[in-house]
């Protein structure tokens, strides 16, 4: 594969998450209804986000419930698409959400492997590649949240993962992919405390992109808008931002990243 064919691959599957025609993406600011495509990148619910935003070009693209899209509609008709994702826009957005009980959720960063510099890599320490049921050596240990799902028995598991050892055979770092479609895999990595600012979760992800791209994979990366650490990481593997997603999620729901008293 080349950065043309990654490029339409994965906004074909952007497409099937967000309920619209490829084009789209290329043309105005677009409100769609939010019903799901059996396509789906396979950890999406079976009930429809209430609202869900996507923007890979200058247009951002909503898949809604029926009740905000004739608001949407007219939000999104008077601003750039890139500048929906403002904080302005984003407070008229929850002023208008909390109507029906939700609020502005998940904004995440997704970046693309560059192949044209992706570069192999040559390491000071020893690692294995483990795929599929393989992994299931690593369950036991749960210090890589970040680069593990601890899950082999649905469709979306760890499909791959690389593992750094010292010369003590101790476990340094590990990177994972997990199987988020039948080709898109998102990657992560976690390095034990002791071994960090050394470079090994930068050459863990350079080594399981390289590993995945040779089995047919698209890897991809994503981070919190607010994470310039991911991002950084991101960049010096070899990566660039493709797209922006937002969710919305009920006021109900809980937040782990908020004690109660804020929520």
């Amino acid at each position: 594969m080349n950065n043309l064919e990654i490029k339409k691959l994965v906004t074909k599957q952007l497409s099937y998450d967000i309920n619209c025609e490829v084009d789209k993406f290329y043309k105005v600011n677009t409100v769609v209804n939010n019903n799901l495509h059996q396509k789906r990148r396979f950890f999406y619910k079976e009930e429809p986000a209430f609202l869900r935003a996507i923007n890979i070009n200058q247009n951002v693209i909503i898949a809604c419930d029926k009740q905000i899209k004739s608001w949407s509609e007219k939000f999104v008709n008077d601003i750039p698409g890139y500048r929906f994702f403002d904080s302005i826009q984003l407070n008229a957005l929850n002023n208008e959400l909390k109507k029906y009980n939700q609020q502005v959720g998940m904004i995440g960063e997704y970046f693309l492997p560059n192949i044209d510099i992706i570069e192999n890599i040559e390491t000071n320490f020893k690692y294995e590649i483990l795929m599929d049921k393989e992994i299931k050596k690593l369950y036991t240990d749960k210090r890589f949240p970040m680069a593990l799902m601890y899950k082999d028995e649905t469709k979306r598991k760890d499909n791959m993962a690389v593992v750094a050892y010292d010369l003590e055979n101790n476990i340094m770092g590990v990177s994972g992919s997990t199987l988020d479609s039948d080709v898109l895999c998102s990657v992560g990595v976690d390095v034990i405390k002791k071994y960090r600012n050394k470079g090994i979760g930068l050459a863990l992800t350079k080594i399981i992109t390289k590993a995945l791209l040779a089995e047919g994979f698209i890897p991809y990366l994503g981070a919190s808008i607010g994470n310039i650490k991911s991002k950084k990481l991101a960049h010096n593997a070899g990566y660039y931002p493709f797209w922006i997603e937002l969710e919305t999620y009920s006021i109900n729901k809980s937040n782990t990243f908020l004690k109660p008293e804020y929520q």
